[in-house]
């Protein structure tokens, strides 16, 4: 923990993000913009470092640890881009978001510990290999969803670790990967 966290309590970072989703909420007070009404522009209490530690231990990953310090200090969980983030089950989940985030992981067991296959700027030719596998996203960890079939996705494993994702899981492979690590 910084000199600066231990001083006032929470990162800047966290104070900026809050401070932003107050903004939001102001210009949007019914919550009309797409989403907005599922999270009102509120993050959920952050996760303790054991519920963090349980998620991992369960699924055999290690949280990229931007995302382990977005849940333990800023929110595990609640307002974000579309209908918000994902939090990690903790005993206090609500049961939608539990749901909703046990919806996104694959049945298949340690896909989310495997190398991706999926990658920045790939070939049609690469997508066509993709789309033989029969779960394409390995090591991406749904964070979000977009409504619909649409997700959003941190890869967790290869040399895209940390990255945030887009995909499409069924009726096709679209997928968008920024070039810029998050």
């Amino acid at each position: 923990m910084s000199q600066q966290t231990k001083k006032n309590g929470q990162p800047a970072w966290v104070k900026r993000i809050l401070k932003l989703l107050g903004q939001a909420k102001a210009k949007d007070e019914d919550c009309d913009r797409f989403g907005a009404d599922s999270h009102q522009y509120k993050l959920a209490a952050p996760a303790s470092e054991e519920v963090v530690q349980k998620f991992e231990a369960q699924h055999g990953i290690r949280l990229p640890e931007e995302y382990r310090d977005f849940l333990t200090l800023a929110g595990n969980g609640g307002a974000g881009p579309f209908y918000g983030l994902f939090g990690v089950k903790t005993p206090e989940s609500k049961r939608r978001e539990t749901e909703l985030l046990e919806q996104w992981l694959p049945d298949e067991e340690n896909v989310l510990q495997e190398e991706p296959l999926i990658y920045p700027k790939m070939s049609d030719a690469d997508w066509d290999k993709v789309a033989q596998s029969p779960y394409p996203y390995t090591g991406v960890l749904p964070i979000g969803t977009q409504g619909c079939t649409l997700m959003t996705g941190l890869m967790l494993t290869g040399p895209y670790r940390g990255q945030v994702v887009w995909r499409k899981p069924s009726g096709g492979t679209d997928c968008v990967c920024p070039d810029a690590p998050v």
